[in-house]
């Protein structure tokens, strides 16, 4: 694996079906990066998985058609955020967060 690329766990499945859809190996970790956190921005997924912004949006789109995530306006002017649904996170090892607070938000 590549420096900079998120570890592999035992709860990632490459390979695995949705309708409509196969979850890649890239796609499994960033469910487990943004459910690490909670949440994530455009700007993180980029720099975290070395993709351009258009590629960015690409891929959190197809995961939010698959219904994976969900994309919440926080701020006006500011990125929105990208969270899992409970649906997301059953391809992580822990359950999605129900709520961001401005706290966490800000850090």
């Amino acid at each position: 694996m590549t420096e900079g690329r998120a570890k592999k766990s035992s709860w990632a499945n490459p390979g695995r079906k949705l309708p409509g859809m196969q979850l890649t190996e890239r796609d499994t970790e960033i469910l487990q990066f943004i459910n690490s956190f909670g949440f994530c921005e455009i700007p993180q997924i980029e720099s975290r998985f070395e993709v351009t912004k258009r590629r960015s949006y690409q891929i959190l789109e197809r995961l939010i058609t698959a219904g994976l995530v969900k994309h919440e306006r926080v701020l006006h002017g500011k990125h929105g955020i990208y969270r899992l649904t409970a649906k997301g996170a059953s391809y992580t090892d822990l359950p999605a967060s129900s709520r961001i607070t401005m706290n966490t938000y800000n850090l």
